[in-house]
């Protein structure tokens, strides 16, 4: 970062333009009282302000950002402004700052003290992001927006604030943040109320995030209609019970709870969201109520699922052997991993879902059947015993990371009629040796094939696939 700073330092010296530094003695060291003139680079704004496009003296401690610099009024503080500024304890804003950009003060890990604009209405994504060392934060009544993800992984962070003003809070906001325990909201906030570690959006009922510590258990209040995203990513709660009422699972709400053992679905959710059990290890058994009628993809990959049960009533979905089967779709949500060896897809699915057979270790051998047309992403990613993928003659896109990290899997064939091969498609796959490769392919997304050392390409002479192998430095052979 420091030597991508001194070339843009370099750069904008020696080109005029909108992004420029100011001169000035570079200090060895720096706190509010001595900084440089030079130590900030701005970018000059439509309306005539300036926003801070970077923070150069990393070094500094206690850094008080002026309102003004070179006659133009500073009212923003751009994206990755102070990235990783590991020296940074303290930051002062002037009250001229409406608006922080998308990681802005990300990992500044001894970052303390933040004093906020009172002229401040919007925090952008991952804006305080792995600042493992603030434990307060007070912000200004004049805020409307927090962005997603703001304090993740604040880990030490203890009281927080939500004025009347906030209009909108982002998911993920206060997610990893294990030491919070004082949410500070007016009761007559016309927004949201907290309270049992429930933060809610009142207009809409939403279970907008779970603030509080790890526990064993832990019951939403009644009245809920929406777990909102991420809503519960990361916290080490063993066993969830929802409410009867909530009607959806919002994406991600339950991602990377490695401890979660338990959660019990009343029969008035209709709607389970992308990824919303993602990666919970210790999740090994759930039951579907027969409400459910949406499932998104990538829900139960990488939690070691040894029993799924549908409620027979349940008019979309099925079980069909190890299989989740979408009725209506003829499509496969998700396969157990419960077959060791071979595993053949029944002919009349036509939809392989996103994460279908994600992290599956006892799959050695996948037998597609060609009534397969759209197969989603990660569909066989980090399969690490899979050898050997035939795909169905009416493919036409091979999604991204659809055979990704799979470490035994040797030969792959793209059927004739497949066009598209996007970016990431089959990658990182260390002992993969080849892809044969038809001529209707057209279309190759960039880095579709990276980190795969021992691959060489069968194409077809004058084809894309030939033309991209060689613009890419891929070892390839002509088909005969």
């Amino acid at each position: 970062m420091k030597k991508l700073l001194a070339v843009l330092l370099a750069f904008v010296l020696l080109c005029p333009g909108s992004l420029f530094a100011f001169s000035g003695a570079h200090a060895e060291s720096g706190t509010a009282d001595e900084l440089p003139a030079n130590a900030f680079m701005l970018n000059r704004l439509a309306d005539g302000t300036a926003e801070i496009k970077r923070f150069i003296l990393k070094e500094a401690d206690e850094v008080t950002i002026p309102s003004e610099i070179d006659g133009m009024t500073v009212s923003a503080i751009g994206e990755s402004a102070f990235y990783e500024c590991d020296s940074l304890v303290s930051v002062t804003m002037p009250d001229t700052v409406t608006s922080l950009g998308d990681y802005a003060f990300y990992r500044c890990e001894n970052l303390e003290s933040v004093t906020f604009s009172n002229s401040l209405e919007s925090i952008g994504y991952g804006a305080f992001s792995n600042c493992i060392s603030l434990k307060e934060v007070r912000l200004p009544s004049s805020l409307k927006t927090l962005g997603e993800f703001v304090f993740i992984f604040c880990s030490r962070l203890e009281s927080i604030n939500l004025p009347d003003s906030l209009t909108s809070i982002g998911h993920g906001t206060f997610n990893h943040c294990n030491s919070l325990t004082e949410v500070i909201v007016s009761p007559d906030h016309p927004a949201y109320g907290y309270g049992n570690s429930a933060l809610i959006d009142k207009r809409d009922r939403t279970f907008v995030q779970y603030v509080g510590p790890d526990t064993e258990s832990y019951e939403l209040p009644r009245g809920i209609d929406t777990i909102g995203a991420d809503a519960f990513s990361f916290h080490g709660i063993r066993s969830v019970v929802i409410p009867q009422g909530v009607k959806t699972i919002g994406d991600r709400a339950f991602s990377l709870m490695v401890v979660l053992g338990e959660v019990i679905i009343p029969d008035s959710v209709t709607s389970i969201g992308y990824k919303a059990f993602y990666s919970c290890g210790n999740l090994d058994s759930i039951r579907i109520p027969a409400s459910v009628t949406e499932i998104e993809g990538g829900n139960f990959s990488w939690c070691h699922m040894k029993q799924i049960e549908v409620d027979p009533a349940n008019p979309v979905f099925e079980m069909q052997g190890s299989m989740l089967v979408n009725k209506a779709e003829h499509k496969l949500v998700f396969h157990l991993d419960l077959d060791s060896g071979t595993f053949e897809v029944p002919e009349g699915i036509e939809i392989i879902g996103l994460g279908a057979f994600e992290n599956s270790e006892q799959l050695e051998t996948l037998i597609l059947p060609d009534s397969v047309k759209e197969i989603g992403m990660d569909a066989f990613a980090v399969c690490n015993n899979l050898t050997s993928l035939r795909l169905p003659k009416n493919l036409k896109t091979v999604e991204r990371g659809m055979v990704r990290d799979c470490k035994s899997i040797r030969s792959i064939t793209l059927p004739e009629g497949v066009e598209t091969i996007k970016s990431l498609a089959i990658s990182y796959n260390e002992n993969l040796e080849e892809i044969i490769i038809p001529a209707s392919v057209t279309d190759i997304g960039i880095n579709a094939f990276a980190n795969c050392p021992k691959l060489t390409c069968k194409v077809t002479e004058g084809s894309a696939a030939q033309k991209f192998c060689e613009k890419n430095g891929i070892r390839y052979e002509i088909q005969k």
